[in-house]
């Protein structure tokens, strides 16, 4: 079976008042996100968390997760999360 990347761009709004987000802020974030998305979410085990890259608010997040499919059997599946700290209160 073939390894699939899934790539969600998603920019996440992150209404903290002055508070900067960090590189572990960013990693939590990005599987918050990615939790949301899979079958089993109770089964899932991260691995390989990274930030490719930062530039000014936004994030780029790599993650590896396996869990298991919708027939039981645990799969790995590559995600990239794009995340943009917005640390103002407004849009």
């Amino acid at each position: 079976m073939k390894n699939k990347t899934f790539i969600i761009f998603l920019l996440s709004f992150l209404l903290n008042s002055c508070k900067e987000m960090n590189d572990i802020d960013a990693e939590q974030d990005a599987k918050k996100i990615v939790f949301k998305t899979l079958l089993a979410p109770s089964t899932a085990e991260y691995s390989e968390e990274r930030i490719i890259d930062m530039k000014n608010d936004l994030y780029l997040v790599q993650l590896t997760v396996d869990s298991q499919n919708i027939y039981g059997a645990k799969i790995r599946q590559y995600y990239l999360v794009v995340l943009l700290n917005k640390h103002d209160n407004y849009l």
